[in-house]
């Protein structure tokens, strides 16, 4: 198994806490030195602040159903990665889509890691236009 960085893990430990507050779970990683906990309280905080947003921008690019019938675990995921292209732009494009894509095959639903791949990379040229130039 390859070693992940601190942001990765910080990733994880946000998908985890999400998850744990959606179903009454109680996950205290506020000690926890293995992932940057700077970076996971700026992911937590603002995923969850921008939320709404964060769905709108899904939605659309969603081509079988919509958000309630993805496995949550996907879109936790996809949110995380959404909050990265729309909000922290010292995070390259790339980073932010192969990131998510690690997750969803470590985590997510079989084909999961498919439909954040796509999503993302959908949603990186409109929301990284000059970037990916």
């Amino acid at each position: 198994m390859k070693k992940q960085s601190k942001r990765y893990l910080a990733r994880v430990a946000v998908m985890k806490k999400i998850y744990c507050d959606l179903f009454g779970g109680n996950l205290n990683q506020d000690q926890d030195d293995r992932f940057d906990q700077e970076y996971y309280q700026l992911l937590l905080a603002g995923i969850l602040l921008h939320q709404p947003l964060i769905d709108q921008h899904v939605e659309p690019m969603l081509e079988d159903g919509g958000l309630d019938d993805m496995m949550i675990l996907d879109r936790i995921i996809l949110s995380i990665g959404v909050y990265e292209l729309e909000y922290r732009p010292d995070v390259p494009w790339r980073v932010v889509v192969n990131e998510a894509v690690e997750m969803a095959k470590e985590y997510g639903s079989e084909d999961g890691w498919r439909m954040v791949n796509a999503v993302l990379d959908k949603l990186s040229k409109a929301l990284r236009k000059e970037e990916r130039a």
